[in-house]
């Protein structure tokens, strides 16, 4: 019995260490879980340090960068300032030379009026080098230096208020320039008529320009003014909006066969009177204003010949349009004229 007892206390003893060495491995076990999260904690912790240490350092950079590109963006700026400053230099010495070829100024007065076109070109919102091409073009025409720089500002002018290039619009103004030099004191004169018309009627400055210099001699021929002849393109184009070069194109031929002793004669077989009593042609004006009249009055037949007799087979439609309009008591024509008869200095 005591053998089995003491064979017995042996296996509880061996129980029992069994028991404490599982025991032992549980808390062992528990306390490396334990251990790795800690260790998460702290390597949490050393992450989050990290990425702050890194975020400062872009932040850094990226001041670094901005500020470099703040400096570049400087810099360059002051380069392509000081690029434009060189270039304008050159274009204007290149401008004043090839003037100074034409009109052949001492270097006192070449400076003066250097001053003068770049006051000009500052006044009228354009380039030196614009103005300079403007000049030189006046110049070739034989102008002393004050009808150049005169003439150069009207152009400018004349190109920013109808919208067209510099160089058209000093062909422009030299075109009427020379077909009424008899009846424009100078081209201030001229241009203050364009825009005074431009801005009372349906008819822009371009168009006026245009229209004039494709009829303005033939207009002297016939014996119109400038008032008269921007009267009757102004009521040509508020009714028909063909435009500067088309009008200009309509009114050379009507123009031209007004003037036709065959065309008269025939005219005055319709009861059209178009010479006075020692058998001179009247002022061209007063023939379509008798002719607007009377056709106004004629059977249709006969108002369709002396209309195709006169407009021929493609301007009849821009004739029948000025009749219509010379026929009425307050006419676009006369009321056009009368504006640009009266205007003063409109352009400046």
């Amino acid at each position: 019995m005591l053998s089995f007892l003491g064979g017995a206390g042996g296996g509880a003893d061996i129980a029992l260490s069994a028991i404490v060495k599982i025991n032992d491995a549980q808390v062992e076990q528990a306390a490396r879980k334990a251990g790795a999260i800690m260790d998460k904690h702290f390597a949490l912790g050393r992450y989050t340090t990290d990425f702050k240490q890194f975020q400062q350092s872009i932040d850094a950079a990226t001041s670094r960068v901005t500020a470099f590109g703040l400096t570049a963006g400087i810099y360059f700026t002051i380069k392509a300032a000081i690029q434009g400053v060189v270039k304008a230099t050159v274009e204007m010495e290149k401008g004043l030379t090839d003037i100074n070829v034409i009109l052949n100024l001492s270097s006192r007065n070449l400076k003066i009026f250097s001053e003068d076109l770049i006051r000009v070109a500052a006044n009228t919102g354009q380039t030196f080098k614009t103005a300079a091409q403007a000049a030189t073009e006046f110049s070739r025409q034989g102008l002393g230096v004050e009808e150049t720089l005169k003439r150069t500002r009207d152009a400018l002018i004349l190109s920013r208020m109808a919208g067209i290039d510099t160089m058209a619009a000093v062909t422009d103004l030299t075109a009427a320039m020379n077909s009424f030099n008899n009846s424009i004191l100078d081209s201030t004169q001229l241009v203050s008529k364009f825009v005074a018309v431009d801005q009372r009627f349906a008819v822009s400055s371009a168009d006026l320009a245009e229209a004039i210099k494709r009829v303005g001699s033939t207009a002297q021929d016939a014996g119109l003014d400038i008032d008269q002849l921007i009267g009757l393109v102004t009521a040509l184009q508020e009714k028909t909006a063909r435009g500067g070069a088309n009008i200009g194109q309509s009114f050379k031929t009507i123009l031209t066969r007004v003037q036709d002793p065959g065309i008269i004669d025939q005219l005055e077989s319709f009861g059209i009177i178009a010479r006075d009593a020692n058998r001179n042609l009247l002022p061209t004006i007063d023939i379509l204003k008798r002719i607007s009249h009377e056709i106004s009055n004629m059977p249709q037949g006969d108002a369709f010949k002396i209309e195709n007799l006169i407009g021929k087979l493609y301007q009849i439609n821009q004739l029948k349009a000025v009749m219509e309009d010379l026929n009425r008591k307050n006419s676009t024509a006369d009321a056009a004229a009368g504006i640009s008869r009266g205007s003063n200095n409109e352009a400046l």
